[in-house]
């Protein structure tokens, strides 16, 4: 991997070659964690070509042609132009072509990065008799819009950098893209890239993302080499909303991940990087980031606080000569909003008409988080060959969610007057429901890293992690809801939809009877989990003649081990509300209740009165016990130890590289869990399971022109199922007849695997400007898919049992998934379309167009599958824009996402739904007031995207239901010292 970067005027006039010889590795380290050089690259003659042009632009050209990275005092270059060159010549004779006459020369060249310093008085001197040893920036040029923005840009590589000399298919949001943009967490950070969605705005947040239409699990992560297993469920599923965007450097998606990344990445592998106290060539930066916000739909949980962000970081060499370095982080954010809903169960014919059927309702979800942060970085460099780094990372993220509905349930035959689009309904029983969820989650995450070069310029890299993660989750289940046991309704309802729209409005003031009328007769269910997860990982990876920049063969081994131990505690039980019922009066501050709006209540107030007066509820077995392993879940142990090892071998040359490899999985699982026999009584079991795998891979790349580039790639991934996928799931209804229903799943469940394609052509052009093009295919296999079937016990009960199994074919048909896309990406810092008078726009472009479809199996409610339909399982377009703008002190960035309808698809087309999204609008804008001192104001999803699940295959049918989740304004500072 190479690059060519130039110097800001002021950090220039402080080079200390001593300081940046000692930092030479971790300039090294921040492009590539395994791969570094050999010092005889520049002794190879290549080809130049490099047209006249500004100096500073000919030394980028220059570094990206020799496989260099370069740095040199960018006042020096200001006005210059060089007559360029070309032909085949080695790298220092080009170089000292190009600097000729500019009063520049070679402080350091090792192979690998060649530093210039201030030699021979230019024609043109520029520079002052007297340089300070230390200056604080002065308020940038060009796209950097702060002093910050100048700092980061000089100490690192664009995003389009790091994708023109990546060795496979690949996109990274740098410090850049993250310091721009309302970023609260990873998945903002993540969202910003090509394919990656972020889910439904939650209190103001984005929580999990999806790559290429895969789910959340279907992606693995990890932070400075080490794998995150911060998992906040039973899947892989890592928590990416934990970990503050501010603490990340940069964020890369690898789509088709290679022998020496994690191989539980069907759908890419995502790899971040930490800030450091090196960053910068050990310059001292502090950053304190205040803002308040204002929620357009508040929420009732936040008691009358604001959201409120705070973030800080502090970066910086601890010596002279810049071989310790120190970063500290620490971030608070208290965030709060309301959903608001309205919705129905379905439609049916009525008369000719299409009417609405079931539950009709609106709701309310109340949402507050908070996350505190903290991290430490100690990075040592004993020598120019050897360093070191420790860090630690505390995470918490404390959720609570709490839900209010108010439904008119009706059936068909009550419509009055309906129309193609409306009409009323006369009569329905009304019901007022709660729920609420809280999870928490908190992480302790230790990581050890080492990189060391040989003096044959080979590279050892080793890490250690581990995780701490603990998991607690209270939730509170109404059964049924408060009801009256009237079905009247004291006034009609009209109702109206189409494809976009749904409404229901009683005529007039439509009270809904006194509060004490409606009660709970149903059960309670109250959740009370523990999951705990200690998980460990350790590297050691070997480099030869690997990089981008190394020609003839090369070769890349390394070793992993991965463990995960989880155990879950059940601790919930139900209960059932009092023979007379639990009067909404008791649990609601209400003083009356009115047609479809939504009421307050005490959860606290629900369980004091079901402890006084609740009743036990049976238990699968019928039997009246308090025993956590009810039908509300079991304890378990679950534990998974992976041994693996990978090698790769590549061959480069001038104008390409092409590398092959294969990277072999030994993974051995076990649970213990309670699991209830045919009666329901549980007893403990014990399952355990042992497995290969061996993923090929075969990826390069060619560089047609200094510009254009091409690249190919072929891998297999996998997804290895959740530990407690053996769970077994009892639910036994007391209804007329008596059903006694069993869910449970193989225990030896395996992993899906996918075998992966990528292709892409790109064109680099200008300062770090590209567009790109890529066409990519992924084929899925051993899906799980869940079967039923329907029995009479021996005590005369109807049971059926749903069995979930990896299924490969169903009566000669096969069960698979497979997704084709194409993908489009347009990004260039600095539009020349706009007078440099005007300031300077940015863009990044990018859709992708994808088709990702599984089949569906027919059967269930005790009916084995006999027959399969593929059916479209991820929306088909996502399109992203982001705008970056900058003219003096004033900056303003934009960012757009858009994605297609997501589909929920069955066997039987007349279950099909689709969920629209409308478009996630987010912006900042600045205004520098001093050197230190930035006022910022920021919006997260400014237009109150609307979520409308629709019915029907070709989703243009009737709105089922109508979300909108709020807009949140934030205003503040950003102080950064020097």
């Amino acid at each position: 991997m190479v690059w060519g970067k130039a110097r800001s005027d002021m950090e220039a006039k402080t080079m200390k070659p001593g300081a940046f010889a000692s930092r030479t590795p971790l300039l090294a380290l921040f492009v590539t964690l395994t791969m570094l050089a050999p010092t005889a690259a520049l002794a190879q003659a290549r080809d130049f070509d490099i047209p006249p042009r500004a100096l500073g632009e000919a030394l980028n050209l220059f570094a990206g042609q020799a496989g260099v990275q370069i740095f040199f005092p960018g006042h020096l270059v200001v006005g210059r132009r060089t007559p360029g060159l070309k032909g085949r010549m080695e790298p220092r004779l080009a170089l000292a072509k190009l600097i000729a006459g500019a009063g520049l020369e070679v402080a350091q060249d090792d192979g690998r990065i060649i530093i210039l310093r201030v030699g021979a008085r230019p024609a043109e001197p520029v520079v002052a008799k007297t340089r300070p040893r230390r200056s604080k920036p002065q308020r940038p040029q060009g796209d950097t819009a702060s002093p910050l923005e100048e700092v980061i840009v000089t100490a690192g590589m664009r995003s389009a950098d790091l994708k023109r000399h990546g060795d496979t298919v690949g996109d990274t949001v740098t410090q850049l893209e993250i310091q721009r943009l309302p970023n609260l967490d990873a998945s903002d950070v993540l969202a910003r890239l090509p394919g990656v969605r972020r889910n439904e705005t939650q209190s103001g947040e984005s929580r999990y993302v999806q790559i290429r239409g895969l789910n959340n699990a279907a992606a693995s992560q990890s932070i400075d080499g080490v794998l995150l297993s911060d998992y906040v469920n039973s899947s892989h599923a890592t928590s990416t909303e934990l970990l503050p965007a501010y603490f990340i450097k940069t964020a890369t998606v690898t789509t088709t991940v290679t022998p020496d990344l994690d191989e539980n990445a069907n759908s890419a592998h995502v790899a971040f990087t930490s800030i450091t106290g090196l960053d910068s060539q050990g310059r001292r930066v502090g950053d304190l980031r205040v803002l308040a916000g204002a929620a357009s739909r508040a929420g009732e949980l936040g008691g009358g606080l604001r959201p409120l962000r705070i973030v800080g970081t502090w970066r910086g060499a601890l010596d002279q000569d810049g071989r310790i370095g120190l970063a500290l982080g620490a971030n608070l954010d208290r965030l709060e909003s309301r959903q608001d809903a309205v919705s129905v169960t379905g439609y049916d014919q009525s008369g000719g008409r299409l009417v609405p059927i079931g539950a009709l309702g609106r709701g309310e979800t109340h949402t507050r988080t908070e996350r505190r942060s903290a991290m430490i970085r100690l990075d040592l460099r004993p020598s120019p060959r050897l360093s070191l780094f420790g860090e630690y990372f505390f995470l918490q993220h404390d959720f609570i969610a709490d839900q209010r509905t108010a439904t008119v349930s009706i059936v068909a035959g009550e419509a009055i007057d309906a129309t193609a689009g409306g009409g009323q309904i006369g009569a329905g029983a009304v019901n007022y429901g709660f729920g609420r969820s809280h999870p928490k989650l908190t992480d302790h995450i230790v990581q050890l890293g080492v990189n060391y070069e040989t003096p044959g310029g080979d590279a050892v890299l080793v890490r250690l992690g581990v995780t701490h993660n603990r998991v607690t989750a209270q939730p509170i289940t109404l059964s049924g809801g408060f009801s009256a046991p009237s079905a009247l309704l004291s006034r009609p309802l009209v109702y109206a939809f189409d494809h976009g729209a749904l409404s229901f409005m009683p005529l007039g003031v439509a009270p809904a009877g006194d509060v004490s009328d409606y009660r709970l007769a149903s059960k309670v269910t109250i959740g009370d989990a523990l999951n705990r997860d200690q998980n460990y990982f350790a590297r050691a990876d070997y480099a030869h003649n690997a990089s981008a920049a190394d020609e003839g063969l090369g070769v890349k081994v390394g070793v992993q081990l991965k463990t995960q131990d989880r155990s879950t505690i059940q601790r919930g039980l139900s209960v059932l509300a009092p023979m007379a019922g639990l009067q909404l009066s008791s649990v609601s501050a209400a003083t009356s209740v009115t047609l479809l709006e939504p009421v307050t209540w005490d959860p606290a107030a629900v369980l004091d009165h079901l402890a006084l007066e609740g009743r036990p509820a049976p238990d699968g077995g019928g039997l009246y016990a308090r025993d956590p392993a009810d039908g509300f879940g079991q304890n378990f142990n679950g534990s998974e130890v992976i041994a693996l090892g990978y090698g790769i071998a590549s061959y480069g040359w001038t104008r390409g590289r092409i590398s092959g490899g294969l990277r072999a999985a030994h993974t051995h699982r076990e649970l213990d869990e309670y699991d209830p026999d045919s009666t329901g009584r549980y007893s403990l079991s014990h399952y355990q399971q042992t497995y290969w795998h061996v993923l090929p891979s075969l990826y390069g790349y060619y560089d047609v022109t200094s510009a254009l580039k091409l690249r190919a790639a072929m891998t297999k991934t996998l997804e290895r199922p959740a530990i407690t996928s053996a769970g077994r799931r009892l639910i036994t209804s007391y209804d007329a007849p008596a059903t006694r229903s069993i869910s449970y799943s193989n225990p030896y469940l395996m992993p899906i695997r996918s075998t992966n394609y990528d292709a892409s052509v790109e064109y680099y052009y200008g300062r770090s400007a590209y567009l790109s093009l890529g066409a990519f295919a992924k084929d899925l296999r051993d899906i799980p898919a869940a079967s039923s079937s329907q029995t009479i016990a021996p005590d005369g009960v109807r049971e059926v049992t749903t069995y979930t199994s990896n299924v490969r074919e169903v009566n000669g048909k096969k069960v698979f998934g497979r997704v084709r896309g194409v993908e489009v990406a347009w990004s260039n810092p600095r539009l020349s379309v706009l007078p440099q008078a005007l300031g300077n726009l940015g863009v990044t472009l990018s859709y992708v167009y994808l088709d990702y479809r599984v089949t569906a199996l027919n059967g269930g409610g005790g009916v084995a599958p006999t027959d399969v339909r593929l059916v479209a399982a991820a929306p088909h377009g996502f399109a992203n824009l982001s705008l970056a703008y900058n003219r003096g002190p004033f900056a303003a960035n934009l960012a757009v996402q858009k994605i297609s309808s997501l589909p929920t698809f069955t066997y039987d087309p007349t279950n099909d739904r689709r969920t629209a999204y409308g478009a996630l609008v987010d912006l900042q804008a600045s205004w520098q007031v001093s050197r230190a001192l930035r006022l910022l104001v920021e919006g997260r999803n400014l237009l109150d995207d609307g979520e409308i699940d629709r019915a029907g295959v070709t989703g243009y049918g009737p709105a089922y239901q109508v979300r909108r989740n709020g807009r949140t304004v934030w205003a503040g500072f950003q102080m950064t010292l020097f």
